[in-house]
């Protein structure tokens, strides 16, 4: 028999379980024996666990328990009872020292029942909350603290996952609250911690901010009007003055020209005579010539000035 058990539960794929677990009821429970033998197969699959077994197999051990609970006879009252009592008796007397894996698969099948069968879940839910105060009244807080502690161990096997499980909506919600009543201590453990209380940020001091400057005027640039008229009137007179120094030299010029024509009319002396040459007059060309192109660069400048303060006002 426990050979079958570990092939069904180590060998069996999960779509396969329900026609072995079919033949397997068919041959140890149908007899008068039937009541026993499905007790303590529940005891022997809790109990069933090996350090290497991987994760499928330790999930089938919830399913097998599931095929248990839910193929007793309906007119057998006592069988389920029993078998109950079976399945929930680690809890009422767990103790911290015992492997969390001898308890673990009660709550996997309660979590396949409310998937296919929530009223069955629902049973059992009630079943353990009404049995920790009436099974034996004069040992309620041991039963009580029993359950809680084995609740706590299985909710750290579970990874914080089992609040989620008790307070599912498929269950009725008059057991909901039963559930919170008969585990009160396990969800003050685990009930959300409130946010811690920050203090108010210190203000920082406040900057007072500098009196206001008044804005800085700058002087106002004179209008172009006033400056062209007397640039206007600077060009015009050095322009009438370059025109007078032209006229003079025009005329010193002419009345060169008029003394060379005369002295080109004298007569040319008698023969034998030497008239000797005037040694003067070259000299007094070369300084004229000197003063008149010095003259032309000193007008030449000038215009180049005007020119410059007339493209300026412009």
């Amino acid at each position: 028999m426990a050979k079958k058990i570990e092939f069904i539960i180590c060998q069996c794929k999960p779509n396969a379980q329900d026609k072995h677990f079919e033949w397997f009821s068919n041959s140890f429970f149908r007899g008068p024996d039937g009541p026993s033998l499905r007790a303590e197969t529940i005891r022997y699959v809790q109990y069933f666990f090996k350090p290497d077994m991987p994760a499928h197999v330790l999930e089938a051990r919830g399913h097998f328990l599931y095929y248990l609970l839910t193929s007793i006879p309906p007119n057998s009252d006592v069988e389920q009872q029993w078998c109950k009592t079976v399945v929930w008796f680690d809890w009422l007397t767990y103790d911290p020292h015992t492997s969390v894996q001898f308890i673990e698969p009660v709550m996997s099948m309660i979590r396949i029942a409310l998937a296919n069968l929530p009223s069955k879940a629902t049973a059992m839910l009630e079943y353990v909350c009404k049995s920790v105060s009436l099974i034996y009244p004069a040992r309620t807080e041991l039963f009580k603290k029993a359950a809680n502690d084995a609740m706590q161990a299985v909710h750290e096997y579970y990874q914080g996952g089992l609040p989620a499980l008790l307070d599912n909506p498929r269950i009725e919600r008059s057991i909901r609250e039963l559930v919170r009543e008969t585990f009160s201590d396990y969800f003050a453990r685990n009930a959300a911690a409130p946010p811690p209380l920050i203090p108010p940020p210190v203000s920082a001091p406040q900057l007072t901010a500098p009196p206001p400057q008044p804005p800085v005027t700058r002087p106002q640039s004179l209008p172009a009007t006033t400056t062209a008229p007397a640039n206007s009137n600077h060009t015009t007179s050095s322009r009438e003055r370059g025109r007078s120094k032209d006229k003079e030299k025009n005329k010193e010029n002419e009345k060169d020209d008029k003394e060379r024509v005369k002295q080109n009319k004298t007569p040319s002396p008698p023969n034998g005579t030497v008239i000797s040459p005037k040694v003067d007059e070259p000299v007094t060309l070369q300084a004229k010539k000197k003063e008149r192109t010095k003259e032309i660069d000193e007008l030449v400048e000038q215009l180049r000035d005007d020119f410059k303060t007339t493209m300026v006002t412009l």
